[in-house]
């Protein structure tokens, strides 16, 4: 996804602009090493380009980015729940990694980026994903990812007026765990029904999917 828009990234402070189409994988790093003065280790989606032309890339550091220029409503960059839900996402996506990424090129790319993809994570992981998939994936994945995935449960339960990790007030954490649940729905029920299975408490993650929904519309284009 290539945004021109604060809007796309669904933040509570954001404004409406025009939207630019979305960009297949192997067109990633030629579309957008002109954009940044130095040399990236990678190039990645999604990028924000900003109506000062300033781009910046990466989900964080573009949400750091909107705060900074759009302070009113705040999404709570500061708040403590932010960085506990990021240091668990960096436990749980690796855990579960076995578990989705064969199934990304079969259900939700197309061929173009399908053929970029599946050979650049084999190469990441050493082997080919299906294989990959049958060593790290299945039981293995759900048995390593779930005291991570049960922890930010615990998190999501703390203040129980909700249905937020901070109550009534959403902040970037929400987003960051709420969108992660959504791709893995687009990935497909089953793989919803994995995660869910790993969470204890099913309920208060179904309240922040129907809370986060208003901001989550344009989650498909």
């Amino acid at each position: 996804m290539v945004a021109e828009s604060v809007e796309e990234f669904g933040l509570p402070n954001a404004l409406p602009l025009p939207l630019r189409g979305p960009l297949e994988y192997p067109s990633i790093k030629p579309s957008f090493e002109h954009a940044f003065a130095e040399k990236l280790a990678a190039y990645t989606i999604p990028v924000v380009r900003f109506p000062d032309g300033t781009h910046v890339m990466d989900s964080g550091r573009i949400a750091d980015a909107i705060e900074a220029r759009y302070p009113e409503p705040s999404i709570r960059m500061d708040s403590p729940y932010v960085a506990k839900v990021e240091e668990l996402m960096t436990q749980i996506v690796p855990s579960i990694f076995g578990l989705f990424v064969n199934r990304v090129p079969e259900r939700l790319l197309n061929t173009v980026s399908a053929d970029y993809f599946r050979p650049t994570r084999e190469q990441r992981v050493g082997m080919p994903l299906d294989q990959y998939e049958k060593v790290a994936g299945g039981q293995i994945a759900i048995d390593k990812a779930r005291p991570f995935i049960q922890q930010l449960t615990a998190l999501l339960g703390e203040n129980a007026g909700g249905p937020f990790f901070m109550g009534d007030t959403v902040c970037y954490g929400d987003l960051t765990w709420a969108a992660f649940l959504i791709f893995s729905r687009r990935v497909g029920e089953d793989m919803f029904e994995e995660i869910m299975s790993m969470v204890g408490d099913r309920g208060v993650h179904e309240r922040l999917l129907e809370a986060i929904a208003p901001w989550a519309k344009r989650c498909s284009y």
